[in-house]
C-alpha cells in the first residue's frame, strides 16, 4: 500500500514537473516574439527593413537566438503592408512545431500557435 501511494505522489509531482515546463517554455518564448516585435518596429524607424535585414540586424547584436522558441522551433517572421503601412507579423508554432490556427485573443494548449503584429498579440497562450 505504502508503494502503490508513493507511486502516486511520484507520478502527480511528474505531471506537475512537465505542466511547470511546458508554463515556462511558453512564457520564454512569448518574451522572445515581444522582443523580436519591438526590435523590429525601433529598427524600421531608422531604416527600411525586411526579414533579412531584420535577421542580419539581430546576429550582427547577438540576439539572432531569439530566431528559435523555447521549445526549438524556428520563430515565423512575415512582412505584411496594412493601409500602406509595413507590419512586422511573428509567430511560433507552439510545443507541436506545427502551424496553427489564427486568431483567438487567448488559447489554453500550448500546441496553439502564439501571433503578435507590431507590439500586439494577436494570439497568446492563456
Amino acid at each position: 500500500m505504502l508503494v502503490a501511494a508513493v507511486a502516486i505522489l511520484c507520478s502527480i509531482i511528474t505531471l506537475f514537473v512537465l505542466e511547470s515546463q511546458r508554463e515556462l517554455k511558453a512564457k520564454e518564448t512569448g518574451t522572445q516574439l515581444r522582443q523580436l516585435s519591438y526590435y523590429a518596429m525601433e529598427v524600421s524607424e531608422t531604416q527600411p527593413c525586411d526579414i533579412s535585414c531584420l535577421k542580419r540586424v539581430l546576429a550582427e547584436h547577438g540576439r539572432d537566438e531569439i530566431l528559435i522558441d523555447s521549445w526549438g522551433n524556428p520563430i515565423l517572421l512575415e512582412l505584411k503592408s496594412r493601409d500602406g503601412q509595413v507590419v512586422y507579423h511573428f509567430r511560433s508554432f507552439g510545443s507541436d512545431g506545427k502551424k496553427g490556427r489564427c486568431c483567438d485573443k487567448f488559447v489554453d494548449s500550448y500546441a496553439e500557435d502564439a501571433v503578435i503584429e507590431n507590439g500586439e498579440w494577436l494570439q497568446i497562450w492563456r
